[in-house]
């Protein structure tokens, strides 16, 4: 699975992509006496299938040829709210009628009292089951009046549509047969073998899969458009809503390219028969690397013949993510949930590499992913991304690390390694596992003995251990390490295997050197008469690292001998210190307000975000006017370079700086001319004028929200309601900040209307509470609908309600918070747990540096009365 959008703050990342794999209810069988026995293995599954989508239920029988390798008292099977009415046990020896006995974690120990003995078998089983309606399972979903049936399986929603073995080390062929109305199409993981009609009706029956596991498995079924993809190596087209297929011109053009890319890499050529994608109007998640028929939410597709910045960007990286699961994930699988993170790491690593290699004017690399880690990982509630899985809490805990401290990890072997090592590696790895299931094990092996470095010993340490490190570098050239903590927090010492690759200066020219860092401290002798140091080399390094105040000076007078990566890195490593108090925000802002002035417009974007979230979290009625006219000061060189309207000369990273530029001065800072500006194309955006770019409609539409006094609510939900735009309906829902009690209102209570999604329903609630600061109104709401709202949205999102009511660094806030979610449940634990202690760091810091943060904003505003 993959994000999709980059929307609102880092937490509604987590919700809609790495709380993606949250389970709810759902329970892990992690201790072997409640897994699935592997006395009893599974060689192919049949399965037939009556599929209506006006209809709300469908009927199914599945065949399981099995080997009995020991003789056993019952077989187990996975199904949940499946309503089986038979089952079947056939061997040579005859036909038995077994029944089935409820157990845990879904669990269905079938039997009929006596011994099944060691030899082959057919175990049938006749169901019957509802669709079903939040996005997950095998489930039915309305759009423009017409149904549709979708599918996503992982991780545990398979059985939900049938009875399966349900675990990813039970990796067997499986063989779909479909009936559905004749005029409707039909898709699954692989091509159609034969078809006949009988009536209004037809059977559709598809070729067998290779192995693969349960949760990969997909059907999608309606009134679909079906597009070829021309240029791959194998036949593959894109399924759409009826009416859209004319919008997938983007993809179509550059998936070969994706594609081709990946097995150039692999040295390998794409497995699996066919590849088609679906746009899913209803999605809980941003896409799914089912092989052969990879899902995505429809923004990501039904982009029209031509996309631009972020548009084009998150397109193309969610793309290259869901196909390098076909090689990792799909034909290499994980023997067990608890190497999920790896699974998604190595993706995510993946797919920016094919950014690096397919796409570099992108400057993909710019988003550093350690950057994304750190705040989670330093936590004190933050444990280890490799842990024992036994229940729905331990997967869900940290799911968010997988992706971006997995893919740091990755970065900082590779550079270890080398790019040509490390490729090797991967493909040696690919080939002698294709098929089977692995351990990350059997990774690091593989790497060890191709650089012949104790690759395994280092990745423990950052795998079996939550945090990181701190690395100091003395005057006298001591390195040392401790773990890196916030401010005030309490947690455990602890040492790693550390690579540093640094970069320095001595006599005017810049070297390098590559070290380990263990537990006893190294004495670095270069950095005695080295200029400046900077420990981490191209940006690539999964810790936080101080160097004396001399060499940290010399430093910032010499950015031009640093990459814009390493720049990116110098200002993620700026906001840990702050964060644990070793520099004041005087010192942060100083940087910032030196790389504004950078060239690079993503530079200069990346110092617009983390101006935006100082200004949202530490500014108050004493200092916002201060603090805007701080923010328009630093802005306006590039405001007056690029300006405010889109020109035929822009490229890709000014259309990607310009939107984000107006949105803060618009926000934070003192120019009411271009908001006027922005409400107006706000207004013609919805309009539906295509010559607005998207990236800046929706930023037009945020402003909008935020200084709307009437009724924009209603236009902007009667617009998403009638729109056949993918990215519009997606720009219209991450833009609802609204701060009129009648609007807020009005938004969260079309929540309940069927026109939004299941997956979408979060969305507006989130929005409330990020633009609110006074969150009142939004409290008097869910405690008149929290269970009826938890009831509407998809089930993996549940446990994760916490990340979506952010107290905004408020302590009010803060309190309302913690009295609602006094009795709420356990369910709900583990994200309050890691939402108060965001929160109390965030209030902290913003108490700890006042002073600091308003001596520094008088030199632009002296009403403060600090010089």
């Amino acid at each position: 699975m993959n994000i999709f959008i980059k929307t609102i703050k880092q937490t509604i990342i987590f919700i809609m992509v790495f709380a993606s794999m949250l389970i709810g209810n759902y329970t892990l069988a992690g201790e072997q006496n409640y897994r699935l026995s592997k006395s009893v293995q599974p060689i192919t599954q049949r399965i037939t299938l009556d599929l209506d989508p006006q209809k709300t239920s469908y009927t199914g029988t599945t065949l399981i040829d099995l080997n009995v390798k020991s003789d056993v008292d019952s077989i187990g099977l996975y199904w949940l709210g499946v309503n089986v009415q038979s089952i079947k046990l056939k061997s040579k020896k005859g036909e038995r009628e077994l029944t089935a006995h409820d157990d845990a974690y879904h669990i269905h120990r079938l039997s009929d009292g006596k011994k099944i003995t060691k030899g082959q078998y057919q175990l049938t089983l006749k169901f019957s089951a509802d669709f079903s309606t939040d996005a997950l399972g095998l489930y039915r979903t309305k759009y423009k009046e017409k149904y549709y049936l979708f599918s996503q399986f992982e991780a545990l929603f398979a059985r939900r549509a049938f009875p399966i073995f349900d675990e990813p080390d039970f990796k067997i062929p499986y063989q779909l047969t479909l009936t559905v109305p004749k005029a409707l199409k039909v898709a699954t993981n692989t091509p159609v073998k034969s078809q006949r009609i009988n009536g209004l009706k037809k059977t559709v029956v598809f070729e067998a899969t290779p192995p693969m596991p349960s949760y990969l498995l997909a059907i999608t079924v309606g009134p679909l458009d079906k597009t070829p993809i021309k240029g791959l190596s194998v036949p593959g087209f894109i399924y759409s809503p009826e009416g859209t297929g004319n919008q997938t011109g983007f993809v179509i053009k550059h998936t070969p390219k994706i594609l081709q890319t990946l097995e150039q890499y692999f040295a390998i050529d794409y497995p699996y028969r066919k590849l088609d994608f679906v746009a899913v109007p209803d999605f809980a998640f941003g896409a799914m690397e089912n092989p052969g028929l990879v899902t995505f939410r429809t923004e990501l597709l039904l982009v029209g013949d031509e996309a631009t910045a972020n548009q084009a960007q998150d397109s193309l990286n969610v793309i290259a993510h869901e196909l390098a699961h076909m090689w990792y994930g799909d034909l290499v699988t994980m023997k067990w949930w608890d190497d999920l993170w790896l699974n998604e790491a190595f993706a995510t690593w993946m797919a920016q590499k094919v950014m690096d290699i397919a796409y570099p004017h992108y400057q993909s690399d710019l988003d550093l992913p350690q950057t994304a880690a750190f705040d989670e990982d330093a936590l004190a509630a933050t444990k280890a991304i490799r842990k024992e899985v036994k229940t729905e809490k331990d997967i869900e805990d940290g799911m968010g690390l997988n992706y971006t401290k997995g893919h740091a990890i990755l970065n900082m072997f590779e550079q270890q390694l080398g790019e040509d090592n490390f490729q090797l590696s991967i493909q040696k790895y690919m080939k002698k596992f294709s098929w089977k299931n692995t351990t990350a094990d059997d990774l690091w092996q593989a790497f060890s003995e191709q650089s012949k470095q104790n690759i395994v010993e280092i990745a423990s340490t950052y795998l079996d251990q939550p945090g990181y490190a701190l690395v100091s570098f003395s005057g006298n050239g001591q390195v040392t390490q401790q773990r890196y903590k916030n401010y005030g927090a309490e947690v455990p010492d602890q040492t790693w295997q550390i690579p540093l690759s640094v970069k320095y200066k001595i006599n005017g020219k810049v070297m390098y050197k590559n070290i380990l860092l263990g537990d006893e401290k190294l004495v670095f002798e270069e950095a005695i008469e080295s200029t400046w140091i900077f420990p981490v080399n191209n940006g690539n390094g999964y810790f936080r690292w101080q160097i004396p105040q001399d060499k940290y000076n010399a430093l910032l007078n010499d950015l031009t001998s640093l990459t814009n990566r390493e720049k990116m890195a110098l200002l993620s490593n700026s906001n840990g210190l702050l964060s644990s108090s070793n520099i004041s925000i005087k010192e942060h802002l100083s940087l910032l307000t030196l790389l504004a002035k950078d060239n690079n417009a993503i530079v200069a974007l990346k110092v617009i975000e983390e101006l935006k979230l100082i200004g949202e979290q530490h500014t108050d009625i004493a200092n916002q006017l201060a603090f805007s006219d701080y923010i328009t000061q630093v802005l306006t060189p590039w405001y007056e370079r690029i300006g405010s309207k889109t020109r035929a000369s822009d490229n890709d990273d000014i259309l990607r700086l310009r939107p984000r530029l107006l949105r803060t001065l618009g926000q934070l800072g003192d120019n009411p001319e271009l908001n006027k500006e922005l409400v107006a194309l706000a207004y013609d955006y919805l309009a539906g004028d295509n010559s607005i770019d998207d990236n800046l409609g929706r930023e037009a539409l945020r402003i909008a929200a935020m200084l709307d006094n009437d009724n924009l609510v209603k236009l902007y939900y009667k617009t998403y309601l009638n729109t056949d735009n993918a990215t519009l309906k997606s720009n219209i829902m991450s833009s609802l900040y609204f701060t009129q009690k009648d609007a807020i209102d009005y938004s969260l209570t079309e929540i309940f209307n069927e026109g939004i999604p299941a997956g979408d329903k979060i969305r507006p609630l989130v929005g409330a509470f990020y633009i609110n600061k006074n969150q009142d109104m939004i409290y008097q709401w869910l405690d008149k609908n929290f269970e009826r709202y938890v009831a509407a949205i998809p089930q993996i999102y549940q446990s994760s309600m916490p990340y979506m009511m952010s107290p905004g660094c408020q302590e009010e806030n803060v309190k309302k918070f913690t009295e609602f979610y006094k009795n709420k449940g356990e369910i709900y634990q583990a994200a309050i747990e890691k939402s108060l202690e965001v929160e109390n760091n965030c209030m902290a810091l913003k108490q700890r540096e006042e002073i600091a943060f308003n001596t520094f904003l008088g030199k632009y505003h002296q009403s403060l009365g600090v010089n």
